[in-house]
């Protein structure tokens, strides 16, 4: 699971901190809009440390679900099994 909080949107991005399962520090990402491609990325600590980016994917998969959305949710989250 990863929990996602300040997500904010403009006429072409979509952005937030995430967080990863059981860890405080976040990570911080940004995708366009309109290609899904991602514009901005910072890891988690935790991503750093694992050189996986397992969270950064499942928020931005998050993130194109609700992008469109016409009130955004002040916090959100993924979970995938």
């Amino acid at each position: 699971m990863v929990r996602m909080i300040n997500i904010g949107r403009d006429d072409h991005y979509i952005w937030c901190d995430y967080i990863p399962e059981g860890k405080e520090k976040p990570g911080f990402i940004k995708i366009d809009i309109n290609t899904d491609k991602i514009i901005q990325i910072d890891a988690s600590p935790y991503e750093d440390e694992t050189g996986i980016r397992w969270y950064s994917h499942h928020a931005k998969r998050r993130l194109i679900k609700i992008k469109n959305a016409t009130v955004l949710p002040e916090k959100d989250f993924e979970i995938w099994y």
